[in-house]
């Protein structure tokens, strides 16, 4: 038995273009409107922004000045902060600061976090608060060690320590700051 030859087609046929309804105005497009679509700024912020992209020069304008160029900007945030307060001082309305991305120098812990602040799903597991607690520990141990430093930076310690000077000779088998002296008379 022979049958006619006949193609057949698995996908879906669209329809003609006059048998679509007449409201269909609809188009869809593979695209995700949060990328694509251009957002409406005030003429003040182009302004802004086109300062923001002069002021930062050419291709290698900050060849070679990679400290300066964030002490520059960690002045400028202070200067916006310093602008935020004083608005808010006088009752002005805050100027929008667009977020900014999470860096690798922004500490990511619960360690400045108090537990009273901790959301509720942190407090119902005891292993998270175990771990901010860890945190909390790690973070007051840094900030006592920089205290520290600071204390003896202030007293000049450092440099009496560089130069070898400041110190008396400490007697052989003395204890001083809870350590034995060394052969040499220096603790």
């Amino acid at each position: 038995m022979c049958y006619p030859a006949t193609r057949t087609s698995s996908a879906p046929q669209q329809p003609a273009a006059d048998r679509l309804p007449e409201e269909s105005d609809r188009l869809h497009l593979a695209l995700d409107p949060r990328i694509h679509w251009p957002l409406r700024w005030t003429e003040e912020w182009y302004d802004a922004k086109m300062a923001e992209i002069r002021a930062r020069g050419g291709r290698k304008a900050q060849f070679g000045r990679a400290a300066q160029r964030r002490r520059d900007l960690r002045r400028q945030a202070e200067a916006r902060m310093r602008a935020d307060k004083a608005a808010l001082a006088l009752g002005q309305p805050l100027r929008r600061h667009p977020p900014a991305p999470w860096t690798h120098s922004r500490p990511v812990d619960f360690g400045d976090v108090a537990e009273s602040e901790l959301p509720d799903y942190v407090k119902a597991n005891p292993s998270w608060l175990r771990a901010c607690e860890w945190m909390r520990s790690n973070r007051a141990q840094v900030v006592h060690m920089a205290q520290q430093k600071m204390r003896r930076k202030a007293a000049g310690e450092t440099i009496q320590n560089l130069l070898g000077q400041g110190r008396e000779p400490v007697a052989p088998g003395a204890v001083t700051n809870g350590r034995a002296a060394s052969p040499n008379g220096r603790a």
